[in-house]
């Protein structure tokens, strides 16, 4: 606004100078994003994002809006020194997700020989006690790199046993298991199953060994299944990393 002699002082603006669609996209400064401080890490499920909803600026979680895969990640446990077993509970078991896949990589013994196999238990009290009755049923198919096949199964079992043929002192061995509605939440069953894929090597012959299998706890018992321990037959784990994840149903 134009003015005769000597200039008004200047007065601060405020909220009540301005009307409703005075500031236009013409007005705001061209860094106005990137001149702020960068977030270093993903932005977390609470953080907000403004958009325009067929014209009218709205706010949208996070959450709302992120990507990724089926399964969500629940945790990582890395072992580098003598450990008896890894154990996931219901910190991470729950109702949340519905089936759950546990991947092991680098996983090695501190047992000499070739008698290190991983085994598997489960618990309905939340890892008190893991059940050791005679009810593990599974099957493993196991073929060598030289050829020859092998076979493996029991139906009286006091635990799940993952591989055909031991891990060596020397070698390492990765497993994937997928183990499907362990907290009944779409069955009222109550029977644990997984199935399960496996490289191993052989301490012994060093023959590289390729194993899938499956199995069920078969008991009828009234209660789901919230805890997962994870062992060896022969000796404790020397190294590998554990993750858990869980499968998304939306």
């Amino acid at each position: 606004m134009a003015y005769i002699g000597k200039k008004p002082t200047d007065v601060p603006l405020t909220a009540g100078d301005i009307t409703d669609g005075t500031i236009s996209n013409s007005k705001l400064a061209q860094d106005i994003i990137s001149a702020e401080t960068a977030l270093t890490s993903a932005p977390a499920d609470t953080d907000e994002f403004i958009l325009s909803d067929a014209g009218t600026l709205k706010r949208i979680d996070y959450s709302l809006i992120k990507g990724g895969g089926a399964f969500e990640h629940l945790i990582t446990t890395q072992i580098s020194s003598d450990t008896a077993n890894v154990t996931f509970n219901n910190t991470y078991i729950t109702t949340t997700y519905v089936d759950y896949k546990i991947i092991i990589s680098g996983l090695g013994p501190n047992v000499s020989g070739n008698n290190a196999k991983l085994q598997m238990n489960i618990s309905s009290d939340n890892g008190s006690n893991f059940l050791t009755a005679s009810n593990y049923n599974y099957g493993n198919d196991n073929e060598r790199a030289d050829g020859n096949f092998q076979t493996q199964e029991n139906q009286t079992d006091d635990s799940f046993i993952l591989n055909t043929n031991g891990i060596g002192e020397d070698s390492t061995g990765s497993f994937i298991i997928d183990i499907f509605d362990p907290l009944n939440v779409t069955s009222d069953r109550k029977y644990f199953q997984y199935c399960s894929r496996s490289i191993t090597r052989d301490g012994a012959s060093g023959d590289t060994n390729s194993a899938t299998g499956g199995g069920m706890y078969k008991d009828g018992l009234t209660t789901p299944f919230d805890a997962i321990k994870l062992s060896l037959t022969a000796g404790s784990f020397d190294s590998g990393y554990f993750s858990l994840y869980g499968r998304k149903v939306s």
